[in-house]
């Protein structure tokens, strides 16, 4: 028999914020929604919310407003490893 532990919602969410913070850094995760979900019989969370990204440069965001991007993202509760990832 063997045993996985499953990831809690915030293992998950941390997952994710790793993630995007490796990519975008000092940006800044905001989740709207997370569940756990079964796809193909695989459970999984998928989460969903906003990520701001601010610009380089100090200058630049005094004068330029931060972007903001939508984000939905799916992360293995067994494995903890990102299944698939969408940002618009």
């Amino acid at each position: 028999m063997s045993w996985h532990k499953e990831l809690t919602e915030e293992e998950a969410k941390e997952v994710c914020r790793t993630f995007l913070m490796e990519r975008y850094r000092g940006a800044k995760v905001d989740f709207s929604q997370v569940r756990l979900v079964t796809e193909d019989g695989v459970p999984s969370y998928y989460l969903e919310g906003k990520l701001e990204v601010r610009s380089g440069t100090i200058v630049a965001q005094f004068l330029f407003p931060s972007d903001r991007y939508a984000f939905r993202m799916w992360v293995s509760a067994s494995a903890g490893k990102i299944l698939r990832w969408e940002m618009h």
